[in-house]
């Protein structure tokens, strides 16, 4: 699993806030750790997250959080780690931009 990409995972568990997911092990591949990371519900789409079953396979981005844990989102951004693209500034401080990326948070820069 690469933090900053687009993974498949299957869902593990739900929670009232979200779904624990596991990374899917691919034919002849064997995976280094059997550990779920926390999915929150997508909040502009609150019934795309609330649909997901128990088992099923899905594809979702992992990133850090502000506070340094690592979280997925079924929101897919707009490019990946090594990827480049021109994104739309969407804020702007003297400390800095915010970006639309295709998430829910927009990327600060």
């Amino acid at each position: 699993m690469e933090i900053g990409k687009v993974n498949e995972f299957k869902i593990v568990s739900q929670t009232d806030h979200g779904h624990y997911i596991r990374l899917t092990e691919l034919p002849g591949e064997e995976l280094e750790s059997n550990e779920e990371i926390f999915m929150p519900h997508l909040k502009r789409d609150k019934e795309k997250s609330l649909s997901l079953k128990i088992d099923q396979t899905i594809e979702a981005f992992v990133y850090q959080n502000e506070q340094g844990e690592i979280l997925a989102s079924l929101d897919l951004p707009y490019a990946e780690v090594n990827e480049f693209i021109v994104l739309k500034v969407v804020g702007a401080q003297d400390f800095g931009a915010f970006l639309d990326w295709g998430l829910e948070s927009d990327l600060f820069v």
